[in-house]
């Protein structure tokens, strides 16, 4: 019978899920010095290259392909540093299903099923706010799921034209005009500085360690 040990699935991560996963082993392996006293890096080294990865997958959702070798340099090094974590759970653990989990790591035992695939959101509440330029996005959230993020992306005067979803990331056409994407986890969102009088279009979508949910219908509404 295989050793069970840490999956690497976090390789085809998207940027969010990604995001999650680097979190909940931080938190798995440098809250538990008990179980893991003798980490291949200290917790600050960890967190110069988390931190690293996180400033770059933000400059390249704001500026697109101009960033995109810092986003992918970044991602490699996060990647690079788990797959270095994993290979020290893995040695610790010696095939021990309780320390892998403890680590947040997922472990490679046949009692672990994926849940079901994120399906499409069918409807979120946008609103205007008090506040000149400013609109309120909420998501509702998925039943029965967890690690889920939700994303909204944000379009000025016209809808999306060629847009698709690759790896949990969202890339648009260069006929779409100015795109503003929220990927924090929250279900709630704030989009502050729209120009008044204008029609906004808003689109949603969720990912998780499993899947990727496909792009919502749009939303409009005009900023006052």
């Amino acid at each position: 019978m295989k050793k069970i040990v840490c999956r690497r699935d976090y390789h085809k991560y998207g940027t969010s899920s990604l995001d999650t996963f680097v979190i909940e082993v931080r938190n798995g392996i440098y809250t538990n010095s008990t179980t893991f006293s003798t980490p291949p890096f200290p917790d600050t080294d960890y967190e110069t290259v988390q931190e690293k990865y996180n400033n770059a997958a933000s400059d390249y959702a704001q500026y697109g392909l101009t960033k995109k070798i810092a986003f992918i340099d970044a991602k490699n090094e996060m990647i690079q540093t788990l797959d270095t974590l994993a290979t020290y759970v893995d040695t610790l653990a010696d095939g021990n299903v309780s320390t892998i989990a403890l680590s947040g790591f997922v472990p490679t035992s046949d009692t672990v099923h994926p849940s079901a695939p994120l399906g499409k959101i069918d409807s979120f509440e946008i609103s205007l706010t008090k506040t000149s330029g400013e609109v309120s996005v909420v998501i509702p959230p998925f039943s029965n799921q967890t690690g889920v993020s939700y994303i909204c992306v944000c379009v000025e005067n016209k809808p999306l034209v060629n847009s698709s979803i690759i790896n949990g990331q969202l890339f648009v056409s260069e006929d779409d005009g100015s795109v503003s994407i929220d990927c924090n986890r929250s279900r709630q969102k704030m989009f502050t500085g729209l120009t008044p009088g204008t029609k906004y279009y808003f689109y949603a979508f969720a990912i998780n360690a499993t899947s990727v949910a496909p792009l919502s219908n749009p939303q409009s509404i005009y900023v006052s």
